[in-house]
């Protein structure tokens, strides 16, 4: 992670909120990819070596596919740091989800 641009992977399956969150992110030496599925997200992962990544909790072809992601990028990189979000009210996975980045 020697680049000069904080690369940041932003996942989700809604093109909506999936375009919200990059408008968030986005600033000078930023540099935002996208996915709109777990597949996608884990690919890029692979591919790129990512600083951040935020990523729905819910995708919609796998209920856990934010945890999916969470997963992937700390066992490429632990100190990834990832952001997990959802417009749900619950917080079943929150422990889980802290296990993971923790």
């Amino acid at each position: 992670m020697n680049d000069k641009k904080i690369k940041i992977l932003v996942v989700d399956d809604k093109e909506g909120p999936r375009y919200d969150l990059k408008r968030a992110a986005e600033g000078d030496n930023r540099q935002i990819i996208e996915a709109s599925d777990t597949d996608g997200a884990i690919r890029l992962i692979n591919e790129i070596d990512f600083h951040i990544v935020v990523t729905d909790m819910w995708l919609e072809e796998n209920r856990e596919g934010g945890l999916t992601v969470l997963r992937e990028a700390k066992k490429k990189d632990p100190i990834t740091q990832v952001i997990v979000v959802t417009a749900f009210g619950r917080a079943e996975k929150g422990p889980e989800i802290y296990k993971y980045n923790n």
